[in-house]
């Protein structure tokens, strides 16, 4: 799915050309490759490992994550297994007022701020992509995600215009209990979690 060279394939953005092709009368669409670079894809190759942190990564200014974020909170997290009940990463800004909610709705989480090294922050981790409502931009999270052998599960707003295979590449799920039940079973499975990172790396 991610690329070894620099730039990423175009096909990741030919699903959202066609949507709007399809839907809009605007004469002209052009699909843009969206570049991971070298280094921020590791050398080394991809190893199993057993995740011992979530990420969430994103603003609260744009608001479609503070729904994803609310709705994790309140519907998923509180359905892992007590023995994965690892701590949720969020990064991004976000609002002293907005934290308190959050935090209401459940404490196992760590609001990280700016990250400076992203890519270290990524290891043994496992990366969510719980969005719901409007785009799901251009998915840099999920691309960089892949790219580092870090295992995602997402929705299909988030994962759409990504050529991935549910199952192989990331898991996609749109209730609470198959979000919940991904995570679980990542958590679960060292070598699920190898497979998935490898496959997606790839």
């Amino acid at each position: 799915i991610v690329s070894s060279i620099s730039i990423y394939q175009t096909i990741y953005f030919s699903k959202d050309a066609e949507y709007f092709s399809e839907r809009l009368t605007h004469p002209k669409i052009f699909s843009s490759p969206f570049g991971v670079l070298n280094r921020d894809i590791p050398s080394e190759p991809v190893k199993s490992f057993k995740p011992k942190k979530i990420i969430f990564s994103g603003n609260e200014n744009h608001y479609p994550n503070v729904d994803a974020l609310e709705w994790y909170l309140k519907s998923i997290h509180s359905k892992l297994a007590d023995e994965n009940r690892v701590k949720l990463h969020i990064t991004g800004n976000w609002s002293d007022q907005t934290k308190e909610h959050m935090r209401k709705l459940n404490e196992f989480i760590v609001f990280e701020g700016f990250v400076e090294d992203y890519n270290e922050f990524l290891k043994e981790s496992i990366v969510i992509v719980p969005i719901r409502i409007g785009g799901g931009g251009l998915r840099t999270k999920i691309l960089y995600a892949l790219a580092n052998g870090i295992p995602v599960v997402t929705t299909s707003v988030g994962e759409f215009g990504i050529e991935a295979t549910h199952g192989v590449h990331l898991y996609k799920a749109d209730n609470e209990t198959e979000f919940a039940n991904s995570i679980n079973g990542l958590i679960n499975n060292e070598n699920a979690v190898g497979q998935m990172a490898a496959k997606g790396r790839e």
